[in-house]
């Protein structure tokens, strides 16, 4: 008998492949041009929260795709994804607050 756990870990494998996938197929522009880059990070960090994919997981797929870019520089992605990260939670507790 499959329980709840392993469930989540097979659902959550099966959409890691998928973002993989979709990012593959991605072109060099969405991982050379910053803003459009940038987008794309901010979509795969929701969707890692949203899926509950960890956020090693899902910096290990964001550094995946943006090593595919000619002037990847792994400090300044882990850079922008600790930026990112420091929004997204303020805006959410700014929600969370609003809210109340």
């Amino acid at each position: 008998m499959i329980n709840d756990e392993e469930v989540a870990i097979v659902d959550t494998k099966y959409i890691e492949t998928k973002m993989k996938l979709m990012l593959s197929n991605r072109s060099v522009s969405r991982r050379s041009e910053y803003v459009t880059w940038a987008k794309m990070i901010w979509c795969l960090m929701n969707i890692c929260k949203k899926e509950g994919i960890s956020g090693s997981k899902c910096s290990k797929i964001i550094h995946e795709f943006s090593a595919k870019c000619a002037n990847y520089d792994e400090d300044s992605v882990d850079t922008a994804e600790n930026i990112s990260m420091s929004v997204s939670n303020a805006m959410t507790q700014n929600v969370t607050k609003a809210s109340l």
